[in-house]
């Protein structure tokens, strides 16, 4: 049976940093097969990742178009993958600073062949959102799709085939536009695919049940319970930008979940 993938890109973190998401996924996902593109070289980093089996790849290997890096990271991801996809399952792309697992997200029944993150508000309540969009796509398009649930770009999982899709149609997009390639404009062409081109392979988990995006969720909405955090009492195997809550905050700076060492 094939290995399932979580693959991300980072650079210039600490190892305090890029710890909770280590841990946690080794803890939760053992079984994947974990890909860092990054320039970390420190001796910590390298001894772990030789202790437990994860693999790397320095970002200088990649060729760079100049896009801000929120942008560049899809061109590494389609470079690596495009010759490595079918040697995986499923594929899970994400950030790193400010995500943990705390279940396994393969093991989600999934009736899409890629998994979009939903946040806790529509894209026209948005000003950064809104303007990533109109700027990116004009108004006509954003008029279509801006009452739909933002989803952010920084957590998507689907098959081997339906990544290699959406990292064709994110890089695809970027090269087509007339833009300022230095801005982050990642997220708007994230929603135009998720809100206007291939609804049949894209849907978005407007349930949480992969993903809990809690950037934008209320604090009392935020509970942890037997070392797990809950949003309305609900459990989901991702919690991303957990960094935005003091109270989760707290939590994972004192759980030993969280630290490797």
């Amino acid at each position: 049976m094939k290995p399932n993938l979580i693959l991300a890109f980072f650079t210039g973190y600490k190892f305090s940093i890029i710890e909770p998401f280590i841990a946690s996924c080794l803890r939760s996902v053992p079984d994947a097969e974990i890909m860092f593109i990054t320039d970390d070289k420190t001796e910590t980093f390298e001894l772990l990742c030789e202790r437990r089996n994860i693999k790397t790849i320095h970002v200088d290997t990649f060729e760079k178009f100049g896009y801000h890096m929120l942008s560049e990271r899809f061109f590494m991801y389609k470079k690596f993958l495009e010759y490595n996809y079918k040697s995986y399952s499923n594929i899970l792309i994400c950030d790193v600073r400010d995500v943990f697992f705390q279940g396994n997200p393969f093991a989600v029944e999934r009736n899409s062949e890629v998994t979009f993150a939903a946040e806790d508000e529509i894209l026209q309540a948005s000003h950064i959102n809104c303007m990533w969009i109109k700027e990116f796509f004009g108004s006509d398009i954003y008029e279509e799709i801006c009452m739909n649930t933002i989803s952010c770009a920084g957590t998507t999982m689907g098959t081997a085939q339906g990544m290699m899709e959406y990292i064709n149609d994110m890089c695809y997009q970027l090269k087509a536009n007339n833009h300022d390639i230095t801005m982050p404009f990642d997220q708007g062409i994230h929603n135009f695919l998720a809100w206007k081109q291939h609804r049949n392979l894209y849907k978005v988990d407007l349930e949480d049940t992969v993903f809990n995006t809690v950037g934008l969720t209320p604090e009392n909405k935020i509970s942890i319970r037997d070392n797990l955090v809950l949003v309305d009492q609900k459990f989901s195997p991702v919690i991303h930008q957990w960094d935005r809550h003091e109270k989760i905050c707290k939590f994972i700076e004192e759980s030993d979940n969280f630290k490797v060492f």
